[in-house]
């Protein structure tokens, strides 16, 4: 059986955002967490993009020309979630490659 192909959608920002010294215009998002993450959107992960705003994340790992890095806890409605994503070298977009959420460190009510 053939591997199944991502399908990605592109989300032009009105204000760019500053991340890991990089200028953010455009964020594109992988169908990839659909598989497995239904209780998520990419409204969702638009919000949890905007946390990352002015802040400096470390590489955690390079390939060719691009680089990696995810960055956790994030925050939506009370719950807590992990962004996975990747940069181009030289590009102003932020390529969204997973989220999940951290359901172990969310009070039980």
């Amino acid at each position: 059986m053939p591997k199944k192909v991502d399908d990605y959608r592109s989300y032009p920002l009105k204000k760019s955002l500053l991340i890991s010294d990089r200028e953010i215009n455009e964020i594109i998002v992988s169908s990839h967490y659909e598989e497995k993450h239904s209780y998520l959107d990419d409204k969702i992960i638009l919000e949890l993009v905007k946390q990352l705003d002015n802040k400096r994340i470390e590489v955690e790992e390079q390939k060719d020309n691009w680089e990696y890095f995810s960055y956790s806890p994030l925050f939506y409605q009370n719950k807590i979630y992990k962004l996975v994503w990747c940069f181009e070298k030289n590009s102003s977009f932020l390529g969204i490659r997973a989220c999940y959420r951290y359901k172990k460190y969310e009070k039980k009510k």
